[in-house]
This record gives C-alpha cells, sequence and structure tokens, in this order.
C-alpha cells in the first residue's frame, strides 16, 4: 500500500482523496508496528515492542540538560548499549559487556550505577581486589569454599584489599560506591 506525502492538500475535496487519506493512515500503522504495540490496543498502545538502532555513534551525543539518552557506541569494533545523562563524557555509561578484570579467582567490574563490585574465590588472606575501589565500602561478605564448621569474618577492608580469620579457602563479595 502506497504513501501519499502530498495528501491531503489544502484544495483536496476529502470524499475525493478517502482513499489516499486511509492508505496513508494504514501505511503509517504498517510502519509504526514494526517495534511498538499498535495504537488501538488500549492501554499500552505505542509502547516499544523492542528498540533498534540503525548504526552506533562514533561518539556520546551532544545533549542538553535535562536531556538523556540510550545509544550504540563501537567499542573495540562492537556495539555496545551506552546510556547518557547530561552533556558530560563523565555521565555517559556502558551498559552492556562490562569490562571485567580477572586475577585468577578473583573478578572485579565497575557497574554503569556507580557501584564497584569485587569478587571470587580466594585461599589466603589478604584478598588484593581486581579493581581497587575509589568511594565508600557498603559491604563485605565471605562464605567458606567447603565444608567447614568455622565462620569466616572480616577484620579489614581498604580500598585495595580485604583481610579475613581464620585463614581458609572463602567466596568473598564486596561492593563499594564508584
Amino acid at each position: 500500500m502506497p504513501y501519499h506525502p502530498n495528501i491531503p492538500q489544502s484544495t483536496d475535496d476529502p470524499s475525493q482523496s478517502q482513499q489516499d487519506l486511509l492508505d496513508n493512515f494504514t501505511a503509517i500503522q504498517n510502519q509504526f508496528l514494526v517495534n511498538h504495540v499498535q495504537l488501538t490496543a488500549g492501554g499500552q498502545q505505542g509502547y516499544h515492542t523492542q528498540v533498534w538502532f540503525k548504526s552506533p555513534l562514533g561518539s556520546n551525543p551532544g545533549l542538553t540538560p535535562p536531556q538523556t539518552s540510550v545509544y550504540t557506541k563501537n567499542v573495540a569494533g562492537t556495539p555496545e548499549l551506552f546510556f547518557q545523562n547530561g552533556t558530560l563524557s563523565a555521565n555517559a555509561f556502558q551498559l552492556t559487556n562490562l569490562v571485567v578484570t580477572t586475577v585468577g579467582t578473583r573478578y572485579g567490574f565497575v557497574s554503569p550505577w556507580g557501584l564497584t563490585f569485587n569478587m571470587g574465590l580466594a585461599t589466603t588472606s589478604p584478598i588484593n581486589f581486581s579493581v581497587p575501589f575509589t568511594g565508600t565500602v557498603y559491604t563485605a561478605l565471605l562464605c567458606n569454599s567447603g565444608v567447614s564448621t568455622t565462620v569466616p569474618r572480616v577484620v579489614t577492608v581498604t580500598t585495595t584489599q580485604l583481610t579475613y580469620s581464620p585463614a581458609g579457602s572463602v567466596y568473598y563479595l564486596v561492593v563499594a560506591k564508584t
């Protein structure tokens, strides 16, 4: 069904251009249905069913506060999803394929939500974090990695390491503000 971009004109008689107008409404609805709930679907009309991005941007978008944007940008040749809040590059956060730093059985990453996570399996104390913290530590959790009746406890937490007692193999999770 064709779309008629020049319909209606100010001189058109609606009874004469009715079919062209109906064609336009149908064409618009069909295009809208590509990734939206149909306009006649009641309370969810206009909601997205998915979002497609034409091509990755070369840089963060130029925004004017209080604008925000979700977009794709190439990272090492792969399009990744980003969110930017405001004009500063510091306000742009990668949402997919976060960079995880791995050191043996220890892992760390900085989330787009302003938190740094360090976790893994440790066999000796202190545990050196894969990603050092730059802010306040919110929580440090320990549990035995095997069968043991001794409960490990956190002795100290710094920006770079966690000390625990008694010695032994533990799983750990430490979360801090970035």
